[in-house]
């Protein structure tokens, strides 16, 4: 829209004299165009910085095809990868290089909930509960962060008592404050079978106290575990015995063990003898031979048994007896001691 116009003026007389002057009209334009844009807003699914949104006009007032340059200049008012706002600096320039520039914002928006994936059905041993674990994963489609929290509510089922389920409903909320949920059942098992600490076994001898202590029985979730008792008594000899007690424990997921403890009666003492008295006596006196008698610690019988060694003296008259009794209880336990009599002849004869 740029000129330069020379108009010529001749001036001529009647005797056909003239003379010319030009004059010189210069056309300039140093007016900037007129433009403006318009704001826009975009999913941030589908914005792309490269490409323009919205709708801008423009007029100049020599230029009928005005060239329109733009630019993203800053990126501002973040909440999240998905939730954000461009400025966009427009410029319109003329054929004569004159421009002007507007400003732009683009709203990039994130209205889509995250996406949770996970199954519907979970199982977790018992004793793993309160578990803070996240069985569920979420997916943005902006692609920022996404967080995820959950709530339990309990219920009965399955064979963990009083509670064997919980009804877990999880959040998932994106950065620009989307959020979904997702319901899963958490389903707690029992595969762990009870613990029975038995008192130890022992050995005591058949005199002694036997002591019938209880076991401690404990569950990694059942408080109130089925015991089944039983015992066996294997006589021995006399008073011994082994005492075999079994104990059985069930959990509610009929989970089982079973533990044993022995106890082991014995009789490793021998009786004691009581024996008559040494004595010492005249040949022609009576010699009695009096019965030893014996007591055991353990009941039973007792066999006593006793040998006579006679031992001769210097005369006729003048002899030892060794009476030598052994006393044994139905074991095999014996004990053995003496009896020790001396016949003598200090009497001297009788003549006639």
């Amino acid at each position: 829209g740029t000129r330069t116009l020379t108009r010529t003026w001749t001036a001529t007389d009647r005797c056909d004299n003239s003379t010319s002057l030009d004059q010189t009209i210069t056309v300039t334009d140093d007016t900037a165009p007129v433009g403006s844009a318009v704001d826009a807003s975009v999913s941030c699914e589908d914005y792309d910085a490269s490409t323009e949104y919205g709708s801008h006009t423009e007029s100049d007032n020599c230029d009928s095809d005005v060239a329109v340059t733009w630019a993203n200049v800053e990126t501002f008012d973040v909440l999240g990868s998905g939730c954000y706002s461009v400025r966009r600096e427009y410029t319109f320039t003329d054929d004569c290089g004159n421009s002007s520039t507007d400003e732009q914002i683009v709203t990039v928006f994130d209205d889509v909930a995250p996406v949770m994936t996970g199954l519907p059905l979970i199982e977790i041993e018992c004793s793993d509960y309160p578990d803070d674990n996240i069985y569920v994963t979420g997916d943005d489609s902006c692609g920022g962060l996404v967080t995820i929290t959950f709530t339990d509510i309990e219920f009965s089922g399955g064979c963990v008592k009083p509670v064997g389920m919980y009804m877990r409903t999880y959040t998932a909320t994106d950065e620009c404050g989307n959020s979904s949920i997702f319901d899963q059942i958490l389903r707690l098992v029992d595969t762990t079978a009870p613990s029975i600490v038995t008192p130890a076994d022992y050995t005591i001898e058949c005199d002694e106290v036997v002591t019938l202590d209880d076991p401690v029985i404990t569950d990694n979730c059942d408080s109130d575990v089925t015991v089944v008792y039983s015992e066996e008594i294997v006589a021995g000899c006399g008073s011994s015995y082994v005492h075999t007690r079994t104990w059985t424990a069930t959990d509610d997921c009929d989970n089982s063990s079973t533990a044993t403890q022995t106890i082991t009666v014995v009789d490793t003492t021998a009786p004691v003898l009581s024996l008559p008295a040494d004595y010492t006596a005249e040949c022609s006196d009576e010699h009695p031979m009096d019965d030893a008698t014996a007591t055991d610690n353990c009941a039973g019988d007792i066999t006593i048994t006793v040998e006579a060694v006679t031992t001769p003296g210097l005369c006729a008259g003048d002899y030892t007896i060794a009476r030598t009794f052994t006393a044994t209880d139905e074991c095999g336990n014996s004990s053995s001691a003496t009896q020790t009599i001396t016949i003598i002849d200090t009497t001297a004869p009788v003549l006639s």
